[in-house]
């Protein structure tokens, strides 16, 4: 069983080296994977004299480019196991650990981990932040037919149909609610359990206002496309 943790980064040399010795302790099977989105800081430098994989990507690409790239990645060189978590601290990899026996103790395709299944989370969302969250939530429950709390969650765990059929896709933009409409569409069973997420202390958070807004009309946007697009991808 072959298991990659891809780890999307942005200026976070104040957490990258914390959360590369997480991921080394908690998922000791798993090679990881460092998608740095151009940093200003010693983010991909400190994660190479970590002794981990770095793939640097211009910070246009976004969220995007960086899982379209550990998708690529992963597809290449023939993971069975994906792991997908954030490079600012906010997860640990003992809840994605959880998330990774949960794919198959219950035999799903996809775990998310959710910030708001319950009060286990410390994450307290921005106000921008909150609305969206709670907009996706709904349109998408609706448009899957099963109940998702937390359509933005970045801590994911996904198995090798998964990586094959996002791969796959041309023009797709991996927003998160893009996702998982597409995967639902595509028959793939989804689970989301609740998890625990901590604040972000300190660095440079590539999602400010103004990429919030952005973030939020895409989703939207893809939604759409979504609900008007017939199943043109197969398992």
């Amino acid at each position: 069983m072959k298991v990659l943790t891809v780890v999307l980064t942005f200026n976070e040399e104040l957490h990258i080296q914390h959360v590369i010795q997480d991921i080394k302790t908690s998922l000791p099977f798993s090679d990881i994977l460092i998608i740095d989105g151009e940093s200003e800081d010693q983010t991909a430098q400190l994660a190479r004299e970590a002794g981990v994989w770095v793939i640097s990507i211009p910070s246009s690409y976004g969220i995007a480019g960086g899982m379209e790239m550990g998708l690529f990645f992963a597809h290449a060189l023939n993971y069975d196991v994906v792991i997908r978590m954030d490079g600012d601290g906010q997860h640990n990899a003992s809840a994605a650990h959880i998330l990774y026996q949960e794919l198959f103790d219950r035999n799903v395709d996809f775990v998310l981990g959710s910030r708001f299944i319950n009060a286990l989370s410390q994450y307290e969302p921005s106000f921008v932040r909150k609305i969206s969250i709670f907009l996706f939530s709904k349109v998408v429950s609706k448009i899957v037919g099963q109940r998702i709390y937390d359509t933005t969650s970045g801590l994911q765990v996904f198995n090798k149909k998964v990586i094959c059929f996002l791969n796959k896709i041309k023009n797709f933009e991996y927003s998160e609610v893009e996702t998982l409409v597409l995967l639902k569409k595509n028959n793939f069973k989804i689970l989301e359990i609740p998890t625990i997420m901590k604040e972000r202390k300190g660095g440079q958070s590539s999602f400010g206002p103004s990429r919030a807004f952005f973030y939020v009309f895409v989703g939207f946007f893809s939604l759409v496309l979504q609900v008007m697009r017939k199943n043109d991808v197969k398992n």
